[in-house]
C-alpha cells in the first residue's frame, strides 16, 4: 500500500473507532504528520472531499451514511494531523453535508456542532433552516427513552434553534418592510409613521426618517426630537437624544435665520421645554438661541432684546465674549441699530490672559450655533461686517483644529 493510500485509509480507522457524536473531540495530536510529504496529504484530502461529494450527490438516492462518515472523519483527520484548515466555503459545505445527512438518517443528536455552524446559511447544496433543525431534534426527542442522556440534552438545543427561527422570520419581515418603504419620500414616511401601529413597521419607518435627519433635514430632525421627547412612534423617551436632535435643528436654522420653517415649531419648543430648562445652563443657552432666531424672524424687537439680555446673563467663562457677540448680532440685524464697531471691544478681551480659554470655551458651548449665525450675517447688508469678520477670524484661529487659512481670510476682510 502506498503512503498516500495508507494516509487516507487512516480516516476509516478514526471514524469507526471514535463515537460519531460531533460533541466528542480528539485529545491528542499525531506525530505521523512529518512522516509523509505535504503534497501527499493535500492530494489525499482533495480526493476524500471528492468522494464525500460523490456520496452526498449520488443518484437516485444519496449515500448519506457514507457521506457523513467520510465528512466527519476528514474533519477529525485534519485536526489530528494538524493540517491547514479548510477554506471557509469548503468547511461550510462539509458541515452542511454532515448536518443534512444526520437529519435524513434521523440522528440529529450527532450533528449539533454542524447545525450551529451552518443554520440559515446558503451553501452550494442548499440551506438548512433553524426551523428544519428544531423539527428534526423534536422528532428525535419523541423517539428517545427518558434514560437516554440526549433526552435531557436535546430540548435545550431545540429551543435555541426555535429562537433562531423566530429571529430569521423577523429579519425576513424587516427586509420586506425595507423594500416597501425605501421608495417613499420623507413626507410619505412621516404620513406612514403617524398611522402605523405595528412596532416592527414603525422601527423600519423611523430608521429611514433617521437617515434623513442625519442629512440635516429639518422636518426629520423635528420628528426625531419629538419622538424621543414624547415616546411616540415606537421610540422610548430619552431626553438626551431628544435634545441632540433639537440642537441640530437649531444649528441648521442658524445658517439661514430669515427663513424659519413653520413645520415642527411646536415640537421643537416642547422638546426644549422638557430638555433644556434653566437648571441645565449649557442646554438652556441652546433654547435661548432658538428663541432668539424665532424672535428675529418675526421682527419682534422687544422679545429679541429680552432674549439677548438673558443670554448675556448666562454666567460662565465665556460671558464677556458672548455679550459682545450678541451686541454685534443685534446691531447687524437692526434689532439695536448702531454705527459703532465692536472690534476694539473684542481686541480688549483678546489682551486678557484668559482669552484663549474664554474663546475655546465659547466655541465649545456656543460655536455650533453662533458660527453659522455669524456666517449668515456676512451675507446681508450691515455696518458690522468688520466686527463679524474679525470675530470669525478669531474663532477659526482658536478652535481645536485651527484653520489658519480661513482665519486669515476673515482677518483680511475685517
Amino acid at each position: 500500500m502506498s503512503h498516500k493510500k495508507y494516509i487516507i485509509s487512516t480516516i476509516f480507522f478514526l471514524t469507526v473507532t471514535l463515537h460519531p457524536s460531533q460533541e466528542q473531540t480528539v485529545a491528542y495530536s499525531s506525530g505521523q504528520k512529518n512522516l509523509y510529504p505535504e503534497e501527499h496529504l493535500a492530494v489525499g484530502i482533495r480526493e476524500r472531499l471528492q468522494e464525500i461529494e460523490t456520496a452526498f450527490t449520488e443518484k437516485p438516492i444519496p449515500n448519506y451514511l457514507l457521506a457523513k462518515t467520510l465528512a466527519a472523519g476528514t474533519q477529525r483527520y485534519i485536526d489530528i494531523m494538524e493540517l491547514p484548515k479548510l477554506d471557509s466555503i469548503t468547511s461550510i459545505n462539509l458541515n452542511f453535508i454532515i448536518a443534512k445527512s444526520h437529519i435524513e438518517l434521523e440522528s440529529p443528536q450527532h450533528a449539533l456542532d454542524a447545525f450551529r455552524k451552518i443554520h440559515d446559511q446558503k451553501t452550494a447544496y442548499g440551506t438548512i433552516t433553524s426551523e428544519d433543525i428544531a423539527n428534526s431534534l423534536d422528532g428525535k426527542i419523541r423517539t428517545l427513552s427518558q434514560k437516554d442522556p440526549f433526552f435531557q440534552k436535546l430540548p435545550t438545543h431545540s429551543h435555541y434553534f426555535k429562537q433562531c427561527a423566530l429571529q430569521c422570520a423577523k429579519q425576513e419581515l424587516l427586509k420586506q418592510y425595507k423594500q416597501e418603504y425605501q421608495i417613499l419620500n420623507l413626507d410619505q414616511l412621516i404620513s406612514k409613521v403617524r398611522i402605523t401601529k405595528d412596532p416592527q413597521r414603525l422601527a423600519v419607518l423611523m430608521s429611514f426618517i433617521k437617515e434623513h435627519a442625519q442629512l440635516n433635514n429639518m422636518k426629520a430632525l423635528c420628528l426625531m426630537a419629538t419622538a424621543y421627547n414624547t415616546g411616540q412612534y415606537g421610540v422610548s423617551i430619552c431626553q438626551k437624544t431628544a435634545f441632540e436632535y433639537a440642537h441640530q435643528y437649531v444649528t441648521i436654522l442658524a445658517q439661514n435665520p430669515a427663513t424659519i420653517p413653520h413645520f415642527g415649531r411646536f415640537g421643537i419648543e416642547h422638546t426644549f421645554a422638557n430638555t433644556a430648562t434653566k437648571d441645565n445652563p449649557s442646554r438652556y443657552k441652546t433654547h435661548l438661541y432658538y428663541k432668539y432666531l424665532q424672535a428675529t424672524r418675526n421682527n419682534d424687537t422687544n422679545a429679541t432684546r429680552d432674549i439677548i439680555t438673558e443670554l448675556k446673563s448666562c454666567k460662565d467663562i465665556s460671558s464677556p465674549l458672548r455679550a459682545v457677540t450678541m451686541d454685534i448680532c443685534a446691531a447687524a440685524q437692526n434689532i439695536m441699530p448702531t454705527k459703532k464697531e465692536f472690534i476694539e471691544q473684542i481686541q480688549q478681551l483678546d489682551k486678557n490672559n484668559d482669552f484663549d480659554a474664554m474663546i475655546k470655551a465659547f466655541i465649545l458651548s456656543d460655536g455650533s450655533i453662533i458660527i453659522p449665525l455669524l456666517q449668515s450675517l456676512t451675507l446681508i447688508k450691515t455696518d458690522q461686517h468688520k466686527s463679524i469678520n474679525y470675530l470669525l477670524g478669531l474663532v477659526h484661529f482658536h478652535k481645536n483644529n485651527a484653520d489658519y487659512v480661513t482665519a486669515k481670510h476673515y482677518f483680511e476682510l475685517s
